[in-house]
């Protein structure tokens, strides 16, 4: 891409101003280059809203609340996550557990430094306790002094999408869905499983890649994670092999196996070490529980 070019598509790529000088949240629009492939963007970074466009299946809307009202809304604690001490019973936010990443990050793109958060999001009428991602930067901004300043959230919309027949088990044939045959399979156990019929399948790290505490701990800290599994919906080309993920997942975590067929002829697909994945969520729309 020419500097010409890639400085326009920058201009074009959504930025948000947070009324916090310095802060910035982002959204992923069409353009290259991508916010979620910088490594100054911290936070995952949900895609840009449009008229009529969808997130995971659902319609979304940037709305405005503030740090406090967010904290409220997913944790019932307007100062955001917060963690118990033993010893005295106190709830500890996570500056006051030494968890200092965001407030480092913030401190830096308010000196001046070119650092961008993805913009937090929440499903307000879908257990938001679970379903949301963002507090952390929430929670920084509420300790900084900025628990009632409205900043922009994405917001999405309660699910009213027209369903088809082939999103439900037993009709599982191509004939009943507009989005073609089931091309992957997604292991998995049945505590999940109820999210993902909710709210489709969103890009996080594969098992494997949470082992590595080590590494963690640094994808954590922003360190250089070296060889790194990718964050995306990892999936199988064959029935056989989802079905045997999901049987041992299902013996980790003392559950039974779920197993989700996946629609994705037309969507996207990436490699790591030859193991396929989606790098972006894949709707509920084009998913069918098959076990």
């Amino acid at each position: 891409m020419k500097p010409f070019d890639q400085a326009w598509a920058l201009l074009k790529m959504p930025v948000y101003e947070t009324g916090v000088p310095g802060i910035q949240f982002v959204t992923q629009g069409d353009d290259d280059p991508h916010w979620r492939s910088m490594d100054n963007v911290h936070g995952f970074v949900p895609t840009e809203t449009k008229d009529g466009s969808e997130v995971l299946g659902r319609e979304s809307e940037i709305q405005y609340m503030t740090p406090g009202e967010y904290g409220e809304m997913t944790t019932g604690d307007e100062r955001g996550p917060t963690y118990e001490d033993f010893k005295t019973g106190r709830k500890l936010t996570a500056r006051e557990v030494d968890d200092n990443f965001y407030q480092e990050m913030m401190d830096r793109a308010e000196a001046g430094e070119d650092i961008k958060f993805g913009m937090p999001y929440v499903w307000p009428n879908d257990d938001p306790y679970e379903h949301h991602e963002g507090r952390h930067r929430m929670s920084e901004l509420f300790a900084r002094g900025h628990g009632d300043t409205p900043m922009p959230v994405k917001v999405i919309k309660q699910d009213t999408r027209q369903t088809e027949l082939g999103e439900f088990p037993g009709f599982e044939d191509a004939a009943f869905s507009s989005y073609g045959p089931i091309t992957h399979y997604h292991g998995t156990t049945v505590g999940p499983a109820t999210s993902i019929e909710n709210q489709g399948l969103q890009p996080r790290l594969p098992y494997e890649a949470q082992l590595n505490a080590q590494q963690m701990a640094a994808k954590l800290q922003g360190k250089d994670m070296g060889d790194w599994y990718p964050e995306g919906v990892y999936a199988s080309n064959d029935r056989m092999g989802g079905e045997e993920y999901a049987k041992w997942r299902g013996q980790d975590r003392n559950q039974a196996a779920a197993l989700f067929g996946i629609r994705g002829g037309d969507l996207g697909m990436e490699r790591y070490q030859g193991i396929p994945y989606f790098p972006e969520a894949v709707p509920r729309s084009r998913l069918v529980r098959v076990q």
